[in-house]
């Protein structure tokens, strides 16, 4: 995937801007994985919410091609190109959480 041409499609489309200011909230935890986030914060002398950067990043990159290849193949259910699909899809998406 061409994550720049994404970019720029995502830009086009006026909501650059918007995802750059976006900020994530988590769900409800256990307490066991609050403890170990917790943990791993202290242990690194780091702050709660950069451990939890780090592990979505970490998420993310390991998992970043299983997921382009379920997106590549419900793009083209769509009859689209991947980032169109991707495009349509992050805007609807920011459109309902507002």
């Amino acid at each position: 995937m061409d994550v720049e041409h994404l970019i720029e499609q995502l830009n086009r489309a006026g909501i650059l801007e918007e995802i750059q200011r976006k900020r994530v909230t988590t769900s409800e935890m256990p307490a066991t994985l609050y403890i170990s986030l917790m943990a791993a914060s202290i242990a690194t002398k780091k702050n709660l919410s950069t451990v939890i950067a780090c592990a979505v990043e970490s998420y993310i990159t390991s998992n970043q091609q299983k997921h382009f290849d379920e997106l590549q193949l419900q793009a083209a259910g769509a009859g689209k190109t991947l980032e169109q699909y991707l495009v349509e899809e992050i805007v609807k998406r920011l459109k309902t959480k507002n």
